[in-house]
């Protein structure tokens, strides 16, 4: 008997018996599809496309690295981040529908606790008098 004929044999047993069976590990899949497909296997050729990009006919590459050197790269990337930063800041103050609910009612609660703090509230204080009667006073002066 062979190693997978005896493994085999040794999870059924393990069936039968009621043990429990882990799955393996992610190591341990990688380990057995590299036994089983070498590293031709297709997850590990998409891997290494997703990574290092497609190879074009020219000898450049294609992908995510685009045949561009880091710098090149950083660069268009710190330009993109810009553009969105300025349609963002654009978008904020263009329109109100496009704001979450949550964040207008949080606004709105901050717009109302910095007028009652600056003294712009409706400018009566309530007091009763002994018999429950309502008194209006202007507050004081500050």
């Amino acid at each position: 008997m062979d190693k997978k004929q005896r493994r085999a044999e040794e999870e059924k047993v393990a069936l039968m018996l009621g043990e429990k069976k882990n799955r393996p590990g992610q190591r341990t899949r990688r380990k057995m599809i590299m036994q089983k497909y070498g590293k031709d296997a297709k997850v590990f050729k998409e891997a290494r496309e997703r990574k290092y990009g497609a190879k074009k006919d020219d000898g450049g590459t294609e992908g995510p690295a685009g045949g561009r050197s880091s710098r090149e790269r950083g660069r268009e990337g710190r330009e993109k981040e810009k553009e969105r930063g300025a349609e963002r800041a654009g978008a904020g103050s263009g329109s109100e529908a496009a704001v979450h609910g949550s964040w207008e009612a949080k606004r709105r609660e901050k717009e109302a606790m910095a007028l009652a703090l600056a003294g712009g509230g409706s400018g009566k204080k309530i007091t009763f008098d002994d018999e429950g009667e309502r008194e209006h006073r202007e507050p004081p002066k500050r």
